[in-house]
């Protein structure tokens, strides 16, 4: 016979990263007492188990006896999502895609790729709260197959299955479904999902409505708004400057009645329909500081108050202030290339840059901003009221240095880029359709114009009257 200590025992544990690991004991150990050993040291260890924790080792424990009939498991695959294949893709946005991924993952034991009756059932035996639906297979089996049934039921009439498998694409489309309320039985798991699996403070606004004042709450008074502000002061030093310190506005003081000060049209800061032609291209942008009046100034800074500070408020100061910049740009490109022989100063531009940008923005957060409809039509009426203003001291009163062309190029600027520069509050949407044909095909449209414009006053610029 042979001694135990001359026996050589394999020990052998299988895992789905590791694959088969052998080791050979030495020679000189007693496997029998290294056996006891171990189980008494695994029972001392399952009496700390929690029940999850039991869970997970009776999932890998049917991994090791089944291993040989199924595939090898894979580390990780992917989900792809084919938006052909959702009933609503208008709802499918990228939370709804994180979720349905996340669940799925988990649901999916072999990795597959597709949920078979008997994963959904252990799933639904694992996560339920239901201590007969836990103890009970059968139990656990019928309400699955109710849930398959269902699933493949509201699919798409070319994508549905008879089979007891459920994809991914067929689950996400049941998860967006859940999210409006029409699937109730997945919606329970989804959130019985979350919580057992430990993500349920991700899940918590999912099935929420947002709610209507979601974009009021944005406002932020501290950090107090600065760029606004700052730069209504900086036009307003400015134009003291040129009536009481530098007095070029042909002697007025600002005690006078209604200050006109046409001098800031000779500024070399001003914009000359000439500034390409002399590679003045500094006269783009800065003419924005420059005003020819009080009336000019006033209503400029009221505008950009108004309109600029409650944007700076949600949105940060930077990203208002960009498209202040951009507007003022396209204004003064848009007066060389459809108003020829005009010279402009004043903020108009890059204000009415501002009003496009709200615009955008009201109709970017229609869900969620209140009195959307009331806000609209004020900031189209201010606007269409002042282009009409503007049309008819030029044509009709014969004012050659009023350009309703800037605020047009400024608001067209405004209203292309505001959707994409004041997108950073969530919400609810079609990420995979809307948002990508707004950003792309706005950021197209906006660097379009200011390459056109550019290349305009490169190759066509407006000479002096002298050299014509």
């Amino acid at each position: 016979m042979t001694s135990p200590r001359d026996v050589k025992v394999l020990h052998r544990s299988v895992t789905p990263l590791s694959g088969l690991k052998v080791v050979e004991c030495p020679s000189d150990v007693n496997p029998l007492e290294e056996l006891n050993r171990e189980k008494s040291y695994g029972e001392s260890k399952l009496m700390s188990r929690t029940p999850r924790d039991e869970l997970d080792r009776s999932e890998s424990k049917d991994r090791k006896v089944s291993g040989s009939m199924r595939s090898p498991i894979k580390p990780s695959y992917s989900l792809r999502v084919s938006k052909r294949h959702q009933r609503h893709p208008s709802r499918l946005t990228k939370e709804v895609v994180k979720v349905a991924a996340g669940i799925f993952r988990k649901f999916d034991r072999d990795q597959s790729g597709t949920l078979s009756r008997e994963e959904f059932a252990k799933a639904l035996m694992k996560i339920s709260d239901d201590s007969s639906l836990r103890k009970d297979p059968k139990k656990a089996q019928e309400k699955a197959d109710r849930i398959i049934r269902r699933i493949h039921k509201e699919g798409l009439s070319n994508y549905s299955s008879s089979t007891a498998e459920v994809s991914f694409n067929e689950f996400l489309n049941a998860v967006v479904m859940s999210k409006a309320n029409k699937f109730d039985d997945i919606k329970q798991i989804v959130e019985k999902a979350t919580w057992y699996y430990g993500t349920a403070s991700a899940i918590a606004s999912f099935y929420r409505p947002q709610e209507k004042e979601s974009y009021s709450k944005k406002y932020k008074c501290w950090p107090p708004p600065l760029i606004i502000p700052l730069m209504s002061v900086l036009i307003l030093g400015v134009f003291i400057y040129y009536v009481e310190a530098d007095n070029k506005c042909a002697g007025e003081r600002l005690a006078d009645g209604a200050i006109h000060c046409p001098e800031v049209y000779e500024s070399l800061w001003a914009y000359h329909y000439d500034s390409a032609y002399k590679n003045e291209w500094w006269r783009f942008i800065t003419y924005m500081a420059l005003h020819a009046g009080v009336a000019h100034l006033i209503a400029n800074l009221f505008l950009q108050i108004i309109v600029g500070i409650p944007l700076e408020m949600v949105h940060g100061p930077w990203r208002p202030f960009l498209l202040y910049i951009l507007g003022g740009l396209a204004g003064s490109l848009c007066v060389s290339m459809f108003d020829e022989y005009t010279n402009i100063v004043g903020a108009s531009a890059g204000c009415y840059a501002l009003v496009g940008a709200h615009v955008a923005n009201i109709i970017n957060y229609w869900s969620i901003m209140p009195y959307a409809m009331v806000r609209l039509v004020l900031f189209l009426l201010i606007f269409f009221i002042d282009i009409g203003i503007s049309a008819y001291r030029k044509y009709a009163l014969d004012e050659r240095s009023v350009s309703y062309t800037s605020h047009l190029g400024g608001a067209a600027m405004g209203l292309i880029m505001g959707s994409i520069v004041l997108d950073g509050i969530r919400k609810e949407e079609n990420r995979t359709v809307w948002k990508k044909l707004r950003v792309y095909g706005g950021l197209a449209v906006g660097i379009i114009f200011l390459l056109i414009g550019a290349a305009y006053n490169i190759w066509f610029p407006q000479k002096t009257r002298e050299e014509d």
